[in-house]
């Protein structure tokens, strides 16, 4: 075995390399956009979602002021990443075929 192949062998089991993280972060990336895209909204972590807090001996239970009695809380991002969305191409598109649909239900009713 050659000093050349040993290293070859050596750096390709030494991990996934600059590329692999790469690829593992941009999948990290697009995994985070999705669920924001299917929920915008996760459970408070004050309140975990229960709406009250209690105080520290237990006696007291008030609203909780972080999410304001919601239990739910917007997540990182989700306004950019829908803001985006809703104001480019796509947005345009389903909000103009919204509009069509509309316009042709009001001639509907209107035509009765």
């Amino acid at each position: 075995m050659t000093i050349i192949t040993a290293a070859a062998q050596a750096h390709v089991s030494a991990g996934p390399g600059l590329l692999g993280w790469v690829a593992i972060a941009i999948a990290a990336l697009v995994v985070r956009v999705l669920v924001v895209l299917v929920s915008t909204t996760g459970r408070c972590r004050k309140c975990r979602g229960r709406k009250i807090t209690t105080s520290r001996d237990g006696t007291r239970a008030r609203t909780c002021p972080r999410c304001k009695g919601a239990g739910r809380r917007p997540r990182v991002g989700s306004a950019l990443i829908h803001r985006m969305i809703w104001d480019g191409e796509i947005g345009d598109k389903i909000l103009a075929g919204q509009r069509d649909r509309n316009r042709q239900r009001r001639e509907d009713r209107a035509g009765r």
